[in-house]
């Protein structure tokens, strides 16, 4: 079981960092602030990494986790959607890119 306490300790740190970019993006919109930079970075970050935390929730619950009967199906799923939704990442990586350079 000491493996699957280091993918929850993983995936929650994971989680504890999307949550805090967001926070930032959030505040900084709330002040009247320029978020777009922020915003971009938040994609950027969290995309992928909430398709790694679905894949480790998925290969947690083996073969359960590609059952419909189960909602780690459907997050894992949606997941993987939201890199085309969203929007480009290569946009937002452009987008941060950018700010840095400025």
């Amino acid at each position: 079981m000491q493996g699957f306490t280091w993918m929850l300790a993983e995936m929650k740190s994971k989680l504890e960092a999307c949550r805090l970019l967001a926070l930032k993006a959030a505040w900084k919109w709330d002040e009247g602030q320029p978020f777009e930079t922020d915003s971009s970075e938040l994609k950027v970050f969290t995309t992928p990494t909430i398709q790694e935390i679905t894949r480790m929730a998925v290969q947690i619950h083996g073969s359960y986790g590609y059952s419909k009967e189960y909602k780690v199906e459907r997050l894992h799923r949606l997941a993987m959607h939201q890199g085309v939704v969203a929007s480009s990442l290569e946009i937002n990586k452009t987008i941060a890119g950018i700010a840095l350079l400025r």
